[in-house]
């Protein structure tokens, strides 16, 4: 489950490697909260559920986790708004690049929303914010922080089987065994 507390800020923030927790990551940066909150009240360092770095959207924009070749499950994670109360988060889930999941929420600058998605077979998630109204904070713009998101297990060759169509699939094949037994 990344916290990001394994990427090195250098400072107080870098950009999340492609590659780390077997995603690549578009737009997403790891910022060290605890040192963040020593410049004042903010979102960032209320949205901290553990450690000390939380992953953000760079300038506000939107902000991206790509498969790398194959597919990811997007299990849940933690939201805060980084500087508007009322900021709304947009995410998309796209299988193959077809927007195939959608969610939207709004978070504040308080504390953090556990967001559940649940979405199997993701080529993409992209998340976008917007909206909400400055928390009096020191910085402002469509800043989320994102913490403890995890992941589905590694789906093997693209994608992975519901259990209920796994379970009729393996009744399939023990039906067509016995058949094959019975004929010969």
């Amino acid at each position: 489950m990344p916290d990001f507390d394994t990427v090195s800020s250098g400072g107080y923030y870098a950009q999340i490697p492609n590659g780390y927790n077997g995603v690549d990551w578009d737009n997403f940066y790891a910022l060290d909260a605890v040192n963040y909150g020593t410049q004042g009240t903010n979102g960032y360092t209320n949205g901290l559920v553990s450690g000390r770095n939380v992953a953000f959207n760079a300038f506000g924009n939107p902000a991206a986790i790509h498969a790398g070749g194959s597919s990811f499950t997007l299990k849940d994670g933690y939201f805060t708004a980084a500087w508007n109360n009322g900021l709304t988060i947009d995410v998309v889930g796209k299988v193959n690049g077809t927007d195939t999941y959608y969610k939207s929420f709004v978070v504040d600058t308080l504390s953090p929303l556990h967001v559940i998605f649940d979405w199997a077979g993701l080529s993409d998630a992209v998340f976008t914010s917007s909206g909400g109204v400055s928390a009096g904070y020191f910085g402002s713009g469509n800043h989320f922080a994102l913490d403890n998101v995890s992941f589905g297990a590694p789906e093997i060759n693209g994608g992975t089987l519901p259990l209920a169509l796994m379970l009729l699939v393996l009744g399939a094949v023990a039906l067509e065994r016995r058949r094959r037994a019975a004929a010969a």
